[in-house]
């Protein structure tokens, strides 16, 4: 009798347990669906691998070799001054920076014009000049590095190592030289990194001062907890049913 009694005692727990074992594994699989998102979300960006198409736009320190057609003599190595332009045999000061090598070819064949009978001007980029960057925080390479002109955000971090596993690409600070006008500004790197928004690699001019954070992982944390207290409290109310 006795034993007939715990059998059925034994198999009633069993009973309740596997009633309630649906609420229970239930919980369980939204927490862990919850803790697989948050680890999804914590993994670095990519890095896109094509560049930008944009002509290359000449700026001081370049170097240029530019001759015309039939003429030895008028070719001549030259680089762009600072004050952007160079200076070329017949026609003098030719405006250089922030122009494309097109640009200056036409126009020096415009200018040449006067003095050639229809030149035939042919203008390449031996060197490019490079600009200096500090690259601070979560990069593996803090310091200073060096970048040619035209270079962008991620030309500079890029020189620095990359970034590490705990940098926070959506945080970026992005800080101006006193003489480009000065003042900080964040840049969604991320944005750059997941779906190439411009906006989140902007062109450098040299000087500035780039400062990648930590990730904020106490927000994890936070919602860790959150799961694991909901998933006691299902729990609870399931044992007292």
């Amino acid at each position: 009798m006795k034993r007939g009694l715990g059998g059925r005692s034994g198999r009633s727990r069993r009973g309740r347990g596997w009633q309630h074992g649906p609420w229970l594994w239930g919980a369980l699989l939204a927490a862990f669906v919850a803790l697989s998102a948050l680890a999804a979300a914590a993994e670095p960006a990519g890095v896109p691998g094509e560049g930008s198409a944009r002509p290359y736009r000449l700026a001081p320190g370049d170097v240029l070799q530019v001759g015309v057609w039939g003429h030895e003599d008028l070719e001549v190595q030259v680089p762009v001054r600072p004050d952007g332009s160079f200076s070329f045999p017949l026609v003098g000061d030719v405006p250089a920076a922030g122009r494309s090598v097109e640009d200056v070819r036409q126009d020096l064949e415009a200018r040449l014009a006067a003095f050639v009978r229809e030149p035939r001007v042919w203008v390449s980029l031996m060197a490019i000049g490079q600009v200096r960057v500090q690259v601070l925080g979560e990069v593996a390479r803090p310091g200073v590095v060096e970048v040619p002109h035209g270079a962008h955000l991620l030309d500079a971090v890029a020189q620095a190592g990359g970034l590490t596993p705990g940098a926070d690409a959506a945080r970026v600070q992005l800080q101006r030289p006193a003489e480009a006008g000065g003042g900080s500004a964040r840049v969604r790197l991320d944005l750059y990194l997941r779906a190439g928004d411009a906006s989140g690699n902007p062109p450098l001019q040299g000087g500035e001062t780039i400062v990648v954070p930590r990730r904020a992982t106490y927000l994890d944390w936070s919602r860790l907890a959150l799961i694991v207290s909901t998933v006691k409290v299902v729990y609870d109310l399931l044992q007292q049913r």
